[in-house]
């Protein structure tokens, strides 16, 4: 059986400015909330408690 090994690079290369620019803000976004929760000391159904409580409770719902 014959592997195909591709790079990184090689991967990101054939992939829009857009999507990249997009998949690194949601990476910027999850660390921010990764580093809230670590500040907080707060598991992640703690967090996600945290994020309905609001959600049912702001006048956005």
């Amino acid at each position: 059986m014959k592997t195909i090994k591709t790079s990184f690079d090689e991967m990101l290369a054939s992939t829009s400015s857009a999507i990249q620019q997009e998949v690194s803000l949601e990476f910027t976004i999850s660390n921010r909330i990764y580093e809230l929760m670590t500040e907080r000391s707060l598991s992640r159904l703690q967090f996600t408690d945290l994020n309905i409580f609001y959600i049912k409770h702001s006048h956005f719902s």
